[in-house]
């Protein structure tokens, strides 16, 4: 039997996105908005196209005090 994943990576809550700075895997909650790669650190806005695949939207840009 073959461990190789085909379609959307699932992680813990069932879904992931890669991260664009660093390719790292990044697990989504369902429904959120927005998600930090454990990685390297960048956040980024999610949008979700159907309720089981969730895509990057753009990068949260810190703001300053």
């Amino acid at each position: 039997m073959s461990s190789v994943k085909s379609g959307p990576y699932k992680g813990t809550h069932g879904v992931e996105v890669r991260c664009l700075e660093c390719l790292a895997r990044i697990d989504v909650a369902p429904n959120a908005k927005e998600v930090e790669c454990p990685n390297c650190g960048t956040k980024y806005l999610i949008y979700w196209p159907t309720p089981d695949i969730a895509k990057i939207k753009g990068v949260v840009e810190e703001r300053l005090p």
